[in-house]
């Protein structure tokens, strides 16, 4: 990169105009199905507790306590949102910026535009038809619209594993899955891991991104469903099935664009799961996040039944205009700041 062209924005200003115009679509879209645009605060003393997110710290001092307080940038909006939805919203959406530490690369930024809503009475299957249909219009003009399935591809994260290692996840051992891993991708495997010492969730991760996903790129527009319960926090369990959560994931040409869930409501769960996460962080080395007091204060007071839907806007905005990496849909990555 020339040092002396970073002042200038990494889109072109047609790119830009581009990016205006679908965002307004998308409003428009949302508000057509009866959504309405809400804004929450992106600092909060409290942060989603997961051992996969890690959030920006900020110290603030000279507030109403003598006190310096911790604050975090929110790695979604979720909490504030679902507080709301405890207070009597239905339908709800926000189009904001999120952050997340330690991610960068041709589909992260540390800064980056998403877009997160919530619909009492809906489930993950609904939520599907209603992002295919999302999705469809922001990709109208886009190259990928050619080879895009007539119905989005729905599989669940058992049948993704079967059709493409040919292994159960759900019932595999760790050991199982270091042998997995060992014929298929013994290259991708870390010289410096603990074997079984690292859990299921490791190297599920491991042959889902090695193995798994490129048999999803293949299928150009997929779902994957039903994920383990480990990997979905803030989900509720399958009634069908204990062992997994009704999480669910689009990947369109092998990027991952949106995350959903069917809702968890109890909040003694949701306290259980905490600890276990945090825990978690501590194992790898960060530090645990404060209890989600105002989540569980708002999820005893009663969280109706819902789902909601995280998407990946910079992502689903470089495949909507035929980029080579989100940095070519944003004005002023952090390379450029």
């Amino acid at each position: 990169m020339n040092e002396n062209s970073l002042h200038l924005p990494a889109a072109s200003l047609s790119t830009l105009k581009m990016r205006s115009k679908l965002l307004g679509e998308i409003r428009r879209f949302f508000e057509s199905h009866e959504y309405f645009e809400v804004e929450t605060p992106l600092l909060c003393r409290e942060s989603v507790i997961d051992a996969h997110l890690d959030p920006f710290v900020v110290e603030l001092s000279g507030l109403a306590s003598s006190n310096q307080v911790s604050a975090y940038l929110q790695t979604s909006p979720e909490f504030c949102m679902k507080r709301l939805l405890a207070a009597g919203a239905e339908r709800i959406y926000q189009l904001c910026k999120a952050f997340r530490r330690d991610e960068s690369g041709r589909l992260h930024n540390p800064e980056f535009t998403m877009i997160e809503w919530y619909a009492v009475g809906v489930d993950q299957f609904e939520q599907m038809e209603f992002i295919e249909s999302l999705c469809r219009k922001v990709l109208r003009d886009s190259k990928l619209i050619e080879h895009l399935p007539s119905r989005f591809v729905r599989v669940s994260y058992e049948q993704a594993f079967q059709n493409s290692l040919a292994i159960s996840p759900l019932e595999c051992n760790v050991k199982e899955l270091i042998q997995a891993a060992e014929r298929t991708i013994p290259d991708d495997i870390p010289t410096n891991h603990n074997g079984e010492k690292e859990g299921k969730d490791f190297w599920c991760d491991l042959l889902l991104s090695g193995c798994v996903e490129p048999w999803l790129k293949e299928q150009r527009a997929i779902f994957v469903y039903d994920y383990p319960v480990s990997q979905a926090a803030l989900a509720r369990v399958s009634p069908a099935d204990p062992r997994v959560a009704e999480r669910f994931e689009l990947f369109l040409d092998g990027i991952e664009i949106s995350n959903g869930y069917r809702e968890l409501l109890d909040a003694s769960e949701l306290e259980r799961r905490n600890v276990i996460q945090n825990q978690q962080r501590i194992n790898q080395g960060l530090k645990p996040l404060p209890e989600t007091r105002h989540l569980l204060s708002a999820m005893r007071q009663g969280l109706p039944d819902c789902s909601g839907v995280a998407l990946g806007v910079d992502r689903l905005l470089m495949l909507a205009l035929n980029c080579a990496s989100i940095e070519q849909v944003q004005a002023f990555p952090f390379s450029r700041v």
